[in-house]
């Protein structure tokens, strides 16, 4: 019951918006991935200043008012005291009210602050409050540490909005990040991702769950693999109801055969046999129900921490799906099993009470 259940958790959580802070990107409706597009990002230095202005013009003239931004990033040397370490400097430009959610302590707010994540202070045997030296675009930065953040990204430091690159070459982007103007419904914004892709001849253009399910690329073949598990619990299920119930009925033959003879019919011998498994199935329920979101956010927590610095990660669940339709597969199979193999009571007569002792 609950790797079936914690299968689900995992592929709806590797899918859902509610993880995009992890990716260290501000919340968007839309994202633009083309490597096309955001090829200039890595030839021209001030080229992300022309992407947002062109995209931000673009969805205007086409009926779709919106601010875009852009997380860039690069990989420079970086100390602190005797440590040095190679982190991933990364900062976002653009427009927008989001704020870093931070583990511990605040977001950098000028220039020479920074937050990094749990790796990348270990790397340098640092903590918050310590100052670090970097080389930025051949000029040695100094900031001060003001928090800790997650990230997908194990040794990575976020710098302030308007810090500048200068001509550092850049390492990588989380490409155009787009939020639309209102607050459009699902339909809107998928007409939108439709036509921006469209107008900029690319069908690199997702919503954020599309998004994050094709940089993490796990959601799918964990739908599989629920599925076969599926598959499993009810062979399981089944095969462990059908030999327990046979091997009750071998050892409770006489007892059965002394109910038959005092009066009782098959039918409350045949319910009796059935409804102890189900009540146990039941309280299997419960209790997986009950240890699953805790024993699920740990094990994701472990995951992303395989993956990067991820702390404080919350599955995502589908309520129907944990609470009603996994719980009534197992109990379901339980029932039919157990109620199956119960009928091979009317075998056994009140006579066999005969060789009791």
């Amino acid at each position: 019951m609950l790797m079936m259940t914690m299968m689900s958790n995992f592929a709806l959580t590797l899918k859902s918006e509610k993880i995009l802070w992890l990716f260290g990107v501000p919340s968007s409706e839309a994202h633009i991935l083309d490597s096309e597009t955001l090829g200039k990002l890595f030839a021209e230095q001030d080229a992300y200043k022309e992407l947002i202005s062109d995209t931000e013009k673009l969805l205007a003239d086409n009926g779709m008012p919106g601010r875009c931004t852009i997380t860039i990033g690069a990989y420079c040397e970086a100390a602190h005291n005797d440590k040095t370490a190679k982190i991933y400097f990364e900062v976002t430009k653009g427009d927008t009210d989001d704020t870093l959610r931070m583990d511990e302590g605040c977001a950098p707010q000028k220039n020479d602050e920074i937050a990094m994540t749990s790796s990348a202070l270990n790397c340098l045997d640092a903590q918050i409050g310590d100052r670090i030296s970097a080389v930025i675009d051949g000029r040695e930065c100094e900031f001060i540490i003001t928090g800790r953040f997650s990230s997908f990204t194990s040794s990575a430091a976020k710098l302030y909005k308007d810090f500048d690159f200068g001509d550092q070459s850049l390492d990588a982007s989380m490409g155009v990040q787009i939020h639309f103007d209102g607050d459009p419904d699902k339909e809107t914004i998928n007409n939108n991702i439709e036509k921006i892709k469209e107008l900029i001849g690319s069908d690199k253009v997702y919503s954020t769950s599309d998004m994050i399910k094709e940089l993490t690329g796990m959601s799918d073949t964990l739908n599989v693999i629920k599925q076969m598990m599926m598959i499993i619990t009810v062979i399981v299920t089944a095969l462990i109801v059908i030999l327990m119930e046979r091997s009750f009925i071998s050892k409770e033959k006489s007892e059965i055969a002394l109910m038959k003879a005092v009066g009782v019919d098959n039918g409350s011998i045949i319910l009796q046999h059935s409804l102890r498994f189900v009540i146990v199935s039941v309280i299997a329920c419960i209790v997986s129900s009950a240890v699953l979101m805790p024993i699920s956010d740990v094990m994701m927590n472990w995951v992303g921490n395989m993956v990067g610095d991820v702390s404080g990660l919350k599955c995502d669940f589908d309520p129907l799906e944990i609470f009603v339709i996994c719980p009534a597969i197992l109990i379901g199979v339980t029932v039919i099993g157990s109620f199956l193999t119960a009928l091979y009571t009317k075998t056994i007569k009140a006579s066999d009470t005969a060789s009791i002792e």
